[in-house]
């Protein structure tokens, strides 16, 4: 299974946003698709937060997010913080390339970790954005480019019919005779240059292209690695089961009293790969089996924005209209 998310940073956009304060907006979107009316939600730590209803009533509620292995989520996290001075590096350069979103397709994921420590790939990546400005300049203007020997590719996009000739006879003009920058193919829709160049070592060695889009006017989306949204969804039961058996350990220590429910709400935003949880159904038995503490689990799909009660009976709560697979 597949899918693809035309800005999937977007689980950066708040980038200073707590993790109470990203949690309480899942509660909220939660209670919103279920069609609860509530009073209050209440921070709290053992359990996150009490929600309360009319009549009295209050639900304890603990909120997690899923993954379905924890080296993709320290990626994640590891990934943030280098988009983030990537980001950085190059608003330093020029204000108006916070509005280019960048998505690294990468050769090989061996060692990934080590490269996007390394402050000479920023610059790499920096440089890119140099040289690919000029054909980025209008609002959703996009292209490929790569490495290809000792000359920087790019693949212009989605040239429009009607100006395609003028566009190219202008860059002709411009560049033809210039050993730095030529023109070496043409399509109705599509437009392709290399530079000469003999930089770009790390990026020749590890990446297959970059696509690059000016996404004016938005300006708070962070550069993303495409293999966290190409592929198979990994199975959801063994994560499911580690989560659900954490946390009735951890609600052992609540000492709130009168309450009328007990939730855990497992969020998958959707986003990458190990973090979508779907067809969840088939696993009531096992965690009714396992579950002592909760009176209510969900799991909450942001990818098929549908969320399902798994424990105690196996219920569709919500389902909304799903994603392109």
């Amino acid at each position: 299974m597949e899918y693809k998310d035309n800005n999937p940073s977007r689980i950066f956009i708040k980038e200073k946003k707590s993790k109470k304060e990203d949690e309480k907006d899942i509660l909220k979107n939660f209670l919103l698709r279920i069609q609860l009316t509530y009073e209050d939600i209440i921070e709290s730590e053992k359990p996150d937060f009490i929600i309360e209803f009319p009549n009295n009533l209050k639900v304890g509620c603990e909120v997690t997010r899923f993954y379905s292995d924890n080296k993709g989520r320290k990626f994640i996290a590891e990934w943030k913080r280098f988009a983030q001075k990537l980001k950085k590096e190059l608003i330093g350069r020029n204000k108006n390339y916070r509005y280019i979103m960048g998505s690294v397709h990468f050769k090989k994921l061996q060692n990934l970790n080590s490269l996007i420590n390394d402050e000479f790939f920023i610059k790499e990546l920096a440089d890119i954005v140099d040289n690919s400005y000029k054909n980025l300049k209008e609002p959703s203007k996009r292209l490929n480019t790569f490495v290809y020997g000792n000359f920087l590719i790019e693949e212009l996009i989605d040239i429009p019919d009607e100006r395609y000739k003028k566009f190219y006879s202008k860059m002709s003009i411009n560049f033809i005779h210039s050993d730095d920058f030529k023109p070496i193919s043409q399509t109705p829709k599509r437009l392709n240059f290399r530079h000469r160049n003999g930089k770009f070592n790390l990026i020749r060695e590890n990446i297959d292209h970059i696509y690059l889009r000016n996404i004016y006017p938005d300006e708070q989306y962070l550069w993303w690695p495409s293999h966290l949204q190409s592929g198979e969804i990994p199975p959801t039961q063994k994560a499911l089961e580690e989560i659900i058996s954490k946390y009735n350990k951890k609600a052992g220590k609540y000492k709130i009293e009168n309450l009328y429910q007990k939730w855990l709400i497992i969020f998958a935003e959707g986003l990458g790969l190990n973090d979508i949880c779907c067809n969840v159904g088939h696993l009531e038995q096992k965690l009714i089996q396992e579950t002592s503490y909760f009176t209510n689990i969900y799991v909450f799909d942001k990818f098929t924005e549908s969320i399902t009660q798994v424990y105690p009976v196996c219920a569709n709560v919500f389902s909304g209209a799903a994603r392109m697979i």
